[in-house]
């Protein structure tokens, strides 16, 4: 049986296929990443986009650059389940906010989905709009409101979980049910800045498909060597927690390092991509789009 959320990989090389075997969950097959952000750079792209009428975030530099990432490196998109490697079939990122359902502040699950080809200003009003319903005064989405009608019968809960979980392992859950969980997303992001903290290596869930983690922080100063010269500068860290089963090494590595250069120069990121790398095994066929 196909999935909802995805097409089936084969025909790779042997060792990418043979891996999920081994590293059999999420948690088996982690690895952690860590690099520092010029906080100048965005700092200055941000006060030069306010300049212009447009409320630009770090948090959209940031996700605008990795999914422009994602659409020249498409294993990044990709998950494994079952000891199965998958070509996911839209992409999206969630991302925790707080909203004042109920009167009080509680933490609530932001999911936005984008098309590969989107630019930094399509991918930032679409996280302006999922932020501004989220945070809306007595508002709840309807991943919230799932949840609170599961709670409201205890003795379902672990049962439910344990059938969701058993489905979503070997035929993948309806995509009714996808669109509305956290843990299904192309990545997700922590925006740690606002609580003054440095970010996390946060754990990636063996529930679900989410293979990336991104988490950043509060700027901070740094030292940075220069033409062998010191010379303090501001950062913000950046730490990422990866699955390996569904890229190497390398290939991770080199993703990065290009990362890096939307980060230095968000600009470039104003234009769609000239083309997009589409994973072969998603081309010609059903591309989700909320």
């Amino acid at each position: 049986m196909g999935r909802s959320d995805g097409y089936r990989v084969k025909g790779e090389d042997i060792f990418y296929e043979f891996t999920p075997h081994i590293m059999v969950e999420r948690t088996d097959a982690t690895n952690f990443f860590e690099d520092e952000i010029n906080y100048r750079i965005l700092q200055k792209y941000i006060n030069s986009c306010r300049s212009k009428g447009i409320n630009m975030s770090y948090m959209s530099i940031i996700v605008a650059a990795f999914v422009r990432l994602i659409s020249q490196n498409y294993k990044l998109n990709r998950f494994v389940s079952n000891k199965k490697i998958y070509a996911r079939n839209h992409l999206c990122f969630c991302v925790a906010a707080l909203s004042d359902a109920e009167g009080e502040k509680q933490e609530t699950i932001c999911k936005v989905y984008f098309n590969l080809d989107d630019d930094i200003f399509t991918v930032n009003d679409k996280i302006q709009e999922a932020l501004r319903v989220a945070q809306a005064p007595n508002e709840q989405n309807a991943m919230d409101k799932f949840l609170s009608a599961l709670v409201k019968a205890p003795g379902l809960v672990s049962g439910i979980c344990n059938v969701g979980r058993f489905l979503d392992k070997h035929f993948g859950l309806p995509f009714s049910l996808v669109n509305i969980s956290p843990f299904h997303a192309s990545f997700f992001v922590t925006n740690l800045a606002s609580l003054r903290i440095e970010p996390v290596f946060h754990h990636i869930y063996n529930f679900g498909t989410t293979s990336i983690f991104l988490a950043f922080g509060k700027p901070h100063k740094a030292i940075e060597v220069d033409d062998e010269k010191g010379i303090l500068r501001r950062s913000i860290t950046f730490r990422a927690t990866t699955d390996d089963r569904v890229a190497e090494g390398y290939y991770y590595a080199k993703c990065f390092k290009e990362l890096q250069s939307y980060l230095k120069n968000p600009s470039v990121l104003e234009q769609k991509p000239e083309s997009v790398n589409v994973d072969p095994f998603v081309k010609g066929k059903k591309w989700i789009v909320k």
